[in-house]
């Protein structure tokens, strides 16, 4: 171990008086020899002043050496302390900077891990849509084809080839008859929902179309954070889609295609994991497909269509095409219909439950006059099934609590201030049919459900 400052101070001055004290004895002798003959009293004044001149050098040479010392003791420490945080900032910025090369590296890596995998789902979802549509179509053709060729490789005469090739003619005719049958079928749907009249109407021709296309076809309206059945086809003749209420869920097939505003299957990856059809699960040999109906940007229902009916059925292998394309068409016929009614071009849009609608007040270009009663009563039942259509639940509540009139008040007045801006005064003066039309449609027949506050 090294010695501390103390131990070379004491050492040093042990040192010195040593040789000091050598040089004093040898200087003492040869005193001494010189002056033998001095008096004792002469002779010990002359060794007092000797040893006084010997202490006085011990002293001036110690007090030099430690001062000396403790200089060289503090450069050192100086320049070991600057040497020590020279060192230490060297290593913290090589720290840091390794640190943030690290940090840019690994986020780098994952951007670029996001955007491949982002890439993939998108090609995925792209391509899985057509490849489910197509399968059951393929494998039919397949096993015709296949069926064929058997039969042509047991059979080595002409006949058994002719009969492969007629099959497989016949099996591209079949599939040429299908085709043309789903654009005939196409074509009257388009034509249907064209001659839609009103949002109902267009809803259950929307509903009745696609079922030809799918054995089983459901359309759910979207109130809020609930989906309310409408209507369904294909799951049984004692089925009622109006008690059908699904709850808003990341995991339900209906509620992922209406957040992303596309159509999403359960065949392949466009489905994703975990999502679940509204009905159960579906057999392995089955798809499913829901649609959302955009009005506005936003859904005010979606579709919901599959192929696991039980029994024996045709299907075409392109229904989730069709069931797409006669969602996006009722979506159009919903939005001209809303906007047609009087909107003038500097309207107001507001929000529909479900999608957009314009305010009553806004609608400032007059709608065409009602020649006669009967079409002032059909522009008021059109009216009122609307209140009835988009506020069903308060309709409920308010036969329950017979003040319907109280309850609706703002609906019904804006649907009358519409009623009054189209139907001339005479017809209205004549015949209240709007008034009767709250009674049959909104009431069910029974004026008492109005309230009091109706009259």
């Amino acid at each position: 171990m090294g010695m501390t400052l103390d131990e070379q101070l004491t050492d040093i001055i042990a040192a010195a008086r040593r040789q000091i004290m050598a040089r004093v004895d040898e200087r003492i002798k040869n005193f001494a020899g010189e002056v033998d003959q001095a008096a004792a009293s002469d002779w010990e004044a002359a060794i007092r002043e000797v040893r006084l001149a010997a202490d006085g050098e011990i002293v001036e040479r110690s007090q030099a050496a430690i001062a000396a010392a403790r200089t060289e003791a503090d450069r050192r420490a100086q320049e070991t302390v600057a040497a020590s945080r020279t060192e230490a900032d060297r290593r913290t910025q090589e720290a840091v900077a390794a640190a943030q090369a690290e940090a840019t590296e690994r986020l780098a890596d994952a951007a670029a891990a996001a955007q491949a995998d982002l890439e993939q789902r998108v090609e995925q979802a792209a391509s899985a849509a057509r490849a489910a549509a197509t399968l059951m179509a393929r494998a039919e053709a397949e096993r015709r084809i296949a069926a064929a060729v058997a039969d042509a490789r047991r059979e080595t005469d002409e006949t058994a080839r002719q009969t492969a090739s007629q099959a497989l003619v016949e099996t591209h005719a079949a599939a040429r008859q299908s085709e043309l049958a789903q654009i005939d079928r196409l074509v009257d749907a388009v034509r249907r929902l064209d001659g839609a009249r009103s949002l109902t109407d267009v809803l259950n021709a929307l509903g009745e179309v696609t079922s030809r296309e799918a054995p089983r076809v459901a359309l759910f309206l979207v109130r809020g954070s609930r989906l309310a059945g409408w209507r369904a086809t294909g799951f049984g003749a004692a089925a009622d889609p109006h008690p059908i209420d699904v709850a808003s869920d990341q995991t339900s097939l209906l509620w992922r295609a209406i957040a992303t505003g596309q159509p999403l299957g359960t065949a392949g990856a466009a489905s994703g994991d975990g999502l679940k059809p509204p009905f159960g699960e579906l057999g392995p040999d089955a798809a499913g497909l829901a649609v959302p109906v955009l009005v506005g940007g936003e859904a005010v229902a979606v579709i919901y269509a599959d192929d696991a009916a039980e029994g024996p059925r045709t299907v075409p292998s392109a229904w989730p095409e069709v069931i797409e394309v006669l969602a996006r068409h009722a979506a159009r016929c919903l939005e001209v219909l809303t906007v047609s009614r009087g909107v003038s071009p500097a309207a107001t849009a507001q929000p529909l439950p479900g999608g957009p609608r314009v305010a009553p007040a806004d609608r400032s270009v007059p709608a065409p006059r009602a020649e006669d009663d009967e079409s002032a009563h059909r522009y008021a039942r059109l009216l009122v099934s609307e209140i009835k259509l988009y506020h069903e639940a308060a309709v409920t509540e308010g036969r329950q609590g017979h003040n319907l009139a109280e309850r609706l008040r703002t609906e019904i007045d804006r649907a009358r201030t519409l009623y009054e801006a189209r139907v001339p005064i005479e017809i209205r003066t004549r015949t209240d049919h709007f008034g009767q039309e709250l009674v049959r449609t909104l009431a069910d027949g029974d004026p008492s459900l109005l309230g009091a506050s109706w009259r």
